[in-house]
């Protein structure tokens, strides 16, 4: 009759309307899982460091580097430490040991002969300005308030070197 087959109808739009709701709850998880936790767990996905080669030597242009090590940001340590750590991950980058494992040849260490230094804020000059003198009181270096990689980091700091 009419009222049974309106009843089954409208019990069939309710079983509808969960099966519905369950799908929309199960893609909105699947989306924050995929596109937000596990996003919040990689690195940035872009070039390290570019080396242009010529007759067996080469320039490599080092990108935005700071003190993280894996995914996580160095913090509560000071300016001192973070550059210290970023010139770290700076000199493994161009190393021999990172390089010639990807069929890059070199004999020794790559030389950095400029680095261009990002601060975060302008009081953090004269640290800076110390502690990358400590280690290469010899080469260019540029300093230059601005913003940097993370909101939690302090410096940021690229480079260039050569290769034999």
């Amino acid at each position: 009759s009419f009222f049974s087959t309106h009843k089954k109808i409208k019990i069939y739009n309710i079983i509808s309307s969960y099966i519905l709701f369950f799908f929309f709850f199960l893609f909105i998880f699947f989306f924050f899982y995929i596109y937000i936790i596990k996003k919040k767990n990689t690195t940035p996905k872009f070039e390290r460091a570019k080396l242009i080669l010529e007759n067996g030597s080469g320039l490599i242009y080092v990108s935005g580097t700071a003190a993280i090590r894996g995914e996580n940001s160095l913090t509560g340590v000071g300016i001192e430490e973070q550059i210290r750590i970023t010139l770290e991950n700076i000199e493994h980058l161009v190393s021999e040991k990172t390089l010639n494992p990807v069929n890059i040849r070199m004999k020794g260490d790559s030389d950095i002969i400029s680095i261009r230094v990002y601060l975060k804020e302008s009081g953090f000059l004269e640290a800076a300005k110390q502690v990358v003198n400590e280690k290469y009181s010899d080469i260019p270096s540029i300093y230059v308030l601005a913003d940097v990689c993370r909101d939690e980091l302090l410096v940021e700091i690229e480079g260039i070197a050569i290769t034999v």
